[in-house]
């Protein structure tokens, strides 16, 4: 095994530790000379330094960052950056190291080429093992032993999940995205300085990559999808409880099942989903971005917990309703009518609606309430059902508005349609839930 093609890496991952003898400006120099040396070498062997000068660039980019944020009174933890770095190298060479050996050593069984969307789920269960092991001792010897073990492990899985799923979507800029966005992931958990407890976090993680899993070997997500609903569906148990998390399950277990219903018709018609149903990452962060965001808040905005509550519940309402509004219509028999002119159209198109589909997206929503309230979320009280319900309806028809007019458009793409509708029934939902009276609530 040629051992020597990991230098590259592993010197920019094991740089960063001499950050706290050096200081910030001396660290500059040294990262800018080691550029400049990659940007030599890769001009005589481009496929082997062309990812270190890549990632050297975003280094130097980033401790510069911190310098000017040093200089207005801000303040960038260099072990954030640290953590990014180790998570994208060290934890990368190791990956493809124990995978070589795995494979025989077999030429193109690179850790990068097996993060991908076709590389499997093994390597990235090894690679997430590998970043979180050394994100940890880097947060833990850069940080100098000032933080707790439990926001070292948190930090570190943020920062692992994060960076894999940077890798697996397929982009030109990979290289530098990964670094920058992985700090950027871990900055934004470290600067809201939450952390549960370890037993918590070990707990969630697993949870969360299991069903993820068990999504992904039933061919109702990809590994890209796999990785952003663990990721989120972690911070949803980490910041709220297990039973927000379960209405995240029903949406997506019902949601996927309901894209297969009727399948092959919907495909003879052209109007089938691609992939065979089969989910993506921009599905996921379109339909569960917004109800993630709000389980944060909840923790972070404790006096608002019960607003913040019901629009979470409405923006998983509005993805399962408009999810069996649109699997479930297209089935009608009758046409569908266009929301913006009420005329007929074709099936498929942006915009359409049928009676079946309105019928079904008020099933799905009253579904998800009525789930709610069996596990414990909500209280028996007919507003906060009604609530619910009513905002996953409004935010079905919300996303044929939008669909009608800014994705025929061009203005927003079908992710973006979910993504604004999910998130505007959530704000509908808290201003009618604000706006009751107080006998009601």
């Amino acid at each position: 095994m040629e051992y020597y093609k990991y230098i590259p890496g592993l010197l920019i991952g094991l740089i960063v530790f001499t950050q706290p003898l050096i200081g910030d400006y001396a660290f500059a120099a040294l990262v800018f000379a080691l550029m400049l040396t990659f940007f030599a070498l890769k001009r005589r062997e481009a496929s082997s330094f062309q990812r270190p000068f890549n990632i050297s660039i975003s280094l130097f980019l980033l401790i510069l960052l911190r310098i000017v944020l040093g200089w207005n009174g801000y303040t960038l933890d260099f072990y954030v950056i640290g953590v990014s770095v180790s998570i994208i190298t060290i934890a990368v060479v190791l990956t493809e190291i124990e995978m070589q050996s795995k494979m025989g050593g077999r030429s193109g069984s690179s850790a990068l080429s097996l993060l991908g969307l076709d590389g499997g789920a093994e390597p990235i269960f090894l690679y997430l093992f590998n970043a979180t092991l050394v994100a940890g001792i880097t947060s833990w010897v850069l940080s100098e032993n000032q933080l707790r073990p439990e926001s070292i492990l948190f930090l570190g899985v943020i920062g692992s999940l994060t960076a894999a799923l940077l890798m697996v979507i397929p982009h030109r800029e990979n290289d530098y995205t990964g670094i920058v966005g992985t700090t950027m992931s871990i900055w934004l958990f470290a600067s809201i300085g939450y952390a549960p407890s370890i037993e918590t976090i070990i707990a969630a993680i697993a949870l969360s990559l299991l069903i993820s899993y068990v999504a992904y070997k039933k061919e109702m997500a990809d590994v890209s999808a796999m990785i952003t609903a663990a990721l989120l569906g972690m911070l949803i148990i980490v910041f709220t409880d297990l039973r927000w998390f379960l209405a995240l399950v029903l949406f997506f277990a019902v949601g996927s099942g309901f894209t297969r219903y009727r399948y092959d018709f919907k495909a003879s018609m052209g109007v089938g989903e691609e992939k065979s149903g089969v989910r993506g990452y921009r599905n996921v962060f379109s339909n569960a971005l917004p109800a993630a965001s709000l389980a944060v808040a909840h923790h972070a905005i404790p006096v608002h917990s019960e607003v913040i509550l019901v629009a979470y519940l409405a923006s998983l309402a509005t993805a399962l309703a408009d999810t069996l509004a649109s699997e479930i219509g297209q089935t009608s028999k009758s046409a569908p009518l266009m929301i913006t002119t009420l005329r007929r159209t074709r099936p498929g198109t942006d915009g359409g609606v049928t009676l079946l589909g309105e019928a079904a997206a008020l099933g799905g929503a009253l579904l998800l309430a009525v789930f709610a309230l069996v596990i414990g979320l909500v209280p028996l009280h007919p507003l906060y059902i009604s609530l619910i319900t009513v905002g996953g309806v409004f935010g079905a028809n919300l996303d044929s508005l939008f669909g009608a007019t800014l994705q025929q458009r061009g203005i927003l793409t079908n992710n973006g349609v979910n993504l604004a509708s999910t998130a505007a029934a959530a704000v509908f939902v808290s201003l009618l839930y604000v706006m009751a009276p107080t006998s009601l609530i």
